[in-house]
């Protein structure tokens, strides 16, 4: 049997923290000091995470922070909101970790470490309304909270300790109109994933190849006035329509981008 332990976020593993993604690539590790940097100024206003390790390896960890603080399109009070959590899954790296019950093992580390260790009253999560693997909404409700308001794929939960107001998600304010001609992207990101980071430069560098035929608009979201302006926290856009910004090849944003021009002038044509 293999040797599991859970360790609570120090300065010792941040490295750790910081680099568990979705790829090993080396230009994520300039994302990771990012994302180190964001971690530490956190932890002064109480975020806390949680690293599960099997026999040495990282094999998962879940990160979670004050609800008011929390770069997420959700406004609650009293609660401690999940900002991530993640077990490994990919043959790189520690290899796939996942199916050994070490997500349950994540999320009841964190519930204890609220409970004992903070004066929230509970804690929310977000989670997609899919059967994709990352934060399936299903996984929480599996685990005992309960669906208080959803948006689309985007559902939040909440697991109560305490009597407490239910959180609720900011409106979805965004509009974009298309340009014949153009594709319009429009990236918003916040310094919590490093992830987000390394496809905000790999979508940035692609979209100059376009010229004048793409406008490329970068929003920061750990700004909470741009969060609440949209009601997004992160996602990418081209001309209107959310994009899934997963693993994909410089080839497949390319195609993206210019699909999307080529539809521009489309659906403009007919006006000549």
């Amino acid at each position: 049997m293999p040797e599991v332990r859970i360790e609570p976020l120090s300065e010792g593993n941040m490295d750790i923290e910081a680099c568990c993604c979705l790829t090993y690539d080396k230009e994520l590790k300039r994302d990771a000091e990012i994302k180190k940097k964001w971690l530490r100024a956190m932890a002064k206003k109480g975020l806390r995470a949680q690293l599960l390790f099997e026999d040495d390896r990282p094999a998962g960890f879940i990160e979670y922070q004050p609800i008011e603080l929390a770069p997420c399109p959700a406004v609650g009070k009293d609660l401690y909101f999940i900002n991530c959590m993640m077990v490994h899954m990919w043959d790189l790296g520690p290899g796939c970790m996942q199916g050994k019950g070490y997500g349950r093992k994540l999320l009841q580390a964190a519930q204890q470490d609220v409970k004992k260790n903070t004066t929230a009253r509970g804690i929310a999560a977000w989670g997609l309304d899919h059967e994709f693997w990352f934060m399936p909404y299903k996984f929480f409700k599996h685990m005992g909270y309960k669906v208080v308001d959803r948006q689309g794929l985007r559902v939040l939960l909440v697991k109560k300790f305490k009597q407490v107001d239910n959180p609720h998600l900011m409106p979805i304010s965004y509009d974009r109109e298309p340009e014949r001609g153009k594709a319009i992207i429009d990236f918003f990101f916040s310094h919590q994933c490093p992830y987000r980071l390394y496809q905000l430069k790999r979508w940035r560098s692609i979209a100059q190849e376009f010229g004048q035929d793409v406008v490329f608009n970068e929003f920061h979201t750990d700004n909470k006035k741009v969060m609440a302006a949209f009601g997004i926290r992160s996602g990418l856009f081209i001309n209107g329509d959310e994009v899934f910004a997963g693993p994909m090849t410089d080839d497949e944003i390319r195609d993206k981008i210019t699909a999307a021009i080529n539809r521009s002038e489309d659906t403009y044509g007919w006006f000549d």
